[in-house]
């Protein structure tokens, strides 16, 4: 599966699934975070070849900065993570610089994953423990806790409050408790769904999503318990006026998240409806489909609020098809039918 792991035997190291790397997928813009985060030069090699993994610290910069999430965190890091979910009625992170003691120890705050603090904050405040980012992980610490707490407040519609930052020990206030009573019934519930997750996520394959589609889940029953839904917001792209349903966006995409479907069935004969859609959890916002598009009829992604992270409608618009195979046909083609059509036609 174009998987690439430092060790098989050991679990502290992350795994590169190649597949989903934004640079497999296109040649029109190069991405290397995963180079310019990395303190320990693993990624500087020549594209196609295997990291130098004997360098790796195992810090977690890589896979929680990585735009297509084509890095999972090490087997480690996993467990520490999964487990600090199910323990704590208030999340406590620290890094190796902090002088408080959080319940789970990261290198720097910028290594986790914005998914699993998300996951954290909707049913929990967060309270994480930071310690003097200059110079931490050759500078690049601060830069990434920028980011992904960035990426959290952004999620929370621009709320700051359902995470602390601190660079002493927090009291636990009141209104620092969970919040699961309010959103969950109760605690017991929230870790059932949790234990149920986890148990889902062993049994499959969801590579650098396993955070996303933990998070996908959990809004579901959040959302099935409270009396109004809990909205969010992610970065998604969006068609434009000048889409016509080529699909090239959809086949492009690292994780499969969009969909274009084409039916014969338009105001007049001729003409057919695409349908635009996204699996909301899937999308990590890298752009690649909007990159790829020659016709500029992708948008970048950018911020959009949405009830869930499933299915969401990107839209529904008419264009002309194919007389022949029904694929849909470009604005400034003449003719009924297309290039592949004509092509055979005049093969025989």
């Amino acid at each position: 599966m174009g998987e690439s792991h430092p060790h098989p035997r050991a679990p502290h190291h992350p795994v590169l699934h190649n597949e989903y790397c934004i640079n497999r997928r296109q040649r029109l813009r190069a991405c290397h975070v995963c180079r310019e985060v990395c303190p320990a030069a693993v990624y500087q090699v020549p594209q196609g070849h295997e990291p130098k993994w004997e360098n790796c610290l195992n810090c977690g910069l890589c896979s929680a900065q990585c735009p297509a999430r084509c890095i999972t965190p090490s087997k480690s890091e996993m467990r520490d993570y999964l487990f600090a979910m199910m323990e704590a009625d208030l999340p406590t992170i620290s890094c190796g610089h902090s002088s408080a003691e959080g319940m789970l120890q990261v290198s720097c705050v910028g290594a986790i994953p914005w998914e699993y603090l998300a996951y954290l904050s909707v049913t929990h405040n967060v309270v994480l423990y930071t310690g003097e980012c200059e110079g931490c992980l050759s500078g690049h610490g601060k830069e990434c806790v920028a980011t992904t707490l960035g990426q959290l407040e952004k999620f929370h519609g621009g709320d700051s409050t359902h995470v602390i930052v601190s660079e002493e020990a927090v009291e636990e206030p009141q209104d620092l408790r969970v919040r699961s009573s309010v959103f969950l019934g109760a605690t017991k519930r929230g870790q059932d769904a949790l234990a149920q997750a986890y148990s889902d996520i062993r049994s499959r394959d969801y590579g650098g999503l396993v955070f996303r589609k933990m998070l996908a889940d959990l809004l579901d029953f959040v959302s099935s318990k409270a009396e109004m839904p809990v909205d969010c917001v992610v970065d998604l792209p969006q068609p434009n006026e000048r889409c016509y349903g080529c699909g090239i966006c959809a086949d492009i995409c690292p994780h499969g998240a969009l969909r274009v479907e084409t039916e014969g069935s338009g105001e007049a004969e001729g003409s057919g409806r695409v349908n635009a859609s996204l699996q909301a959890w899937k999308c990590v916002g890298c752009g690649t489909c909007a990159i790829v598009c020659r016709r500029k009829a992708m948008e970048e992604p950018s911020p959009r609020a949405v009830p869930t992270l499933r299915s969401v409608e990107l839209g529904e618009f008419f264009v002309r098809v194919c007389s022949q195979c029904g694929r849909p046909l470009p604005p400034e083609q003449e003719g009924e039918r297309c290039v592949l059509c004509l092509r055979s036609r005049l093969s025989r």
